[in-house]
């Protein structure tokens, strides 16, 4: 009797040990979701943060998926939603909600490998933004309706701009916030990020805006050369 109830303790502990997150991940386009993960790396909860993150959980069953699977089938069906841009103009971020260094990388790699692989398969480009947060920041993120990654974003803009709100930047998508921290980090004379090694935040902002800037500079060269072939003057048979 003693093996026996000792057996289902056992049993019930390392259920309980499996299905309770330890660290978490932000994933945020404008779609933006909370995924917990467990001690075995693998993902048991998925929470959409605003409406079109609830679409993206109610349609992709993400939970017992590695971190991997889970962030790659996530960004296949905001594709597939139409909240990533063929051009290569959006940019996705993904936040490694950890306190220690060691879970933050391989989180960030992990979410990084998943990008990677859905946009391949997809043979679409996309801008990625990693970040990390603290547990700590997740119950205020959950008191103002936004996702830990997305209020680690608008609280570095608020340093920037002091005027900025939650409320105002809460719908707003992860490219727009790139864009406006990033005209004012040049505002206040930032180094340029390729003469001068840039760090923490200010440097993960201004390298996705360069890319944004890439992206949308090679969209209007294919736009105008795609012009010129349609107004090509056909050549003469004499």
């Amino acid at each position: 009797a003693c093996s026996v109830a000792a057996c289902a303790f056992l049993s019930i502990s390392g259920y309980a040990y499996y299905i309770t997150p330890v660290n978490y991940i932000s994933l945020d386009i404008n779609p933006s979701v909370e995924l917990g993960v467990n001690g075995f790396d693998k993902v048991v909860s998925a929470k959409g943060i605003n409406d079109e993150g609830k679409s993206l959980v109610k349609e992709q069953r993400v939970t017992h998926m590695s971190v991997e699977d889970a962030i790659r089938a996530l960004i296949m069906e905001a594709a597939g939603q139409n909240y990533i841009h063929e051009d290569g103009s959006t940019v996705i971020a993904v936040t490694a909600e950890a306190e220690k260094k060691r879970d933050v990388e391989d989180l960030q790699q992990d979410c990084i490998k998943g990008i990677n692989s859905a946009l391949g398969s997809m043979n679409i480009s996309a801008i990625i933004y990693k970040g990390s947060v603290n547990l700590d920041i997740r119950a205020e993120a959950e008191n103002l309706n936004v996702s830990p990654g997305k209020l680690n974003l608008i609280q570095y803009l608020q340093t920037l701009d002091p005027g900025a709100t939650v409320d105002q930047y809460r719908n707003t998508s992860i490219t727009e916030i790139i864009e406006d921290a990033n005209e004012l980090l040049m505002d206040r004379g930032a180094p340029d990020s390729q003469n001068e090694e840039l760090g923490g935040i200010a440097g993960e902002i201004m390298e996705a805006a360069e890319q944004l800037q890439g992206a949308r500079e090679d969209s209007d060269h294919q736009g105008e050369n795609q012009s010129d072939n349609d107004f090509a003057m056909p050549e003469s048979d004499d």
